[in-house]
């Protein structure tokens, strides 16, 4: 049986089943990229070194979305959900920790390429490893 003709549950399964591969390989990632020689810490400063406005005025029109216009399409699959008790809690435990992933994500690579790799690159975590 294919995950289409299965349906949402055969397709959550195999979520199930390749989530726990993703993290391990996410946290080997990590391990290896705190371990590059390029990696320095000083590439994070200065902090909003030209204050706030330059970020917003970066982040309002197209990155408003990313990574939580997703969540968009993922509240399609709540009336098929047995146990609609838990919505808000499991709902809000993922935007912790995807929030959580992607923030380390931007820290990992941001000290390993600088800021001006960064931002020239379309796939820097990519590049980075």
């Amino acid at each position: 049986m294919s995950i289409i003709g299965g349906g949402v549950e055969a397709f959550v399964r195999m979520g199930e089943m390749v989530f726990p591969i993703y993290i391990i390989s996410l946290i080997v990632l990590w391990i290896l990229l705190l371990s590059v020689e390029d990696f320095n810490l000083n590439n994070l400063t200065p902090i909003m070194g030209n204050g706030l406005k330059p970020i917003l005025k970066e982040v309002y029109p197209g990155i408003i979305n990313f990574p939580f216009g997703e969540t968009i399409i993922i509240m399609m699959f709540i009336p098929y959900l047995n146990n609609k008790q838990i919505i808000r809690k499991v709902g809000m435990t993922v935007i912790l920790v995807g929030g959580l992933i992607l923030t380390i994500n931007s820290i990992l690579i941001l000290s390993v390429l600088g800021p001006e790799i960064y931002g020239d690159n379309w796939f820097p975590f990519l590049t980075a490893t």
